[in-house]
This record gives C-alpha cells, structure tokens and sequence, in this order.
C-alpha cells in the first residue's frame, strides 16, 4: 500500500513542477519585457529633452521632461534595491 500512495503522489508532483517552470520562464518574460520597456521610454524621453532643447521651447516644459527622467532613473534603482532585498 505505501508503494502505491507514493506512486499517487509521484504522479501529482510531477504536472507541478511543469506548472513551476513554466511560471518561472513566465517571469523571466516579464523581467526583460520591464526592462526593455525602461530603455525604450528612457529614450525616447532624452530625445525629447534634446529637442525641447534645441527648439528652444519654454523651460517649463524642459524641467518637466528633465524632471521625468530623473524621476525614472531614481525609482528604477528604488525598485531594483527594494525587490533585491525582498527576493
């Protein structure tokens, strides 16, 4: 009876372990999906600094571009310390 009950659980841990993995890489996606979409915004939001620039627009709208990307840069390094500590 023992062999059968833990062939029984055998069996159910197994689709779990898929289950994991796949959880896993799921995160991994998720992962370098943020991250890219951090470089992607931070891009495009130099370049938007770098025209305002140019163009000579009015400062307001320069110290909010240059404010946002500050603001980015700052909450990326909170973030990146608060869940190396967390994980």
């Amino acid at each position: 009876m023992s062999k059968k009950a833990s062939s029984i659980n055998a069996e159910k841990a197994k689709p779990s372990k898929s289950i994991g993995a796949k959880d896993e890489r799921i995160l991994k996606i998720r992962e370098k999906s943020g991250y890219m979409t951090l470089k992607l915004t931070n891009y495009i939001l130099y370049i938007a600094v770098i025209i305002l620039f140019f163009t000579r627009a009015s400062m307001a709208a320069l110290f909010i571009c240059v404010s946002l990307v500050i603001v980015q840069f700052l909450s990326s390094i909170l973030f990146a310390s608060y869940y190396s500590k967390r994980i």
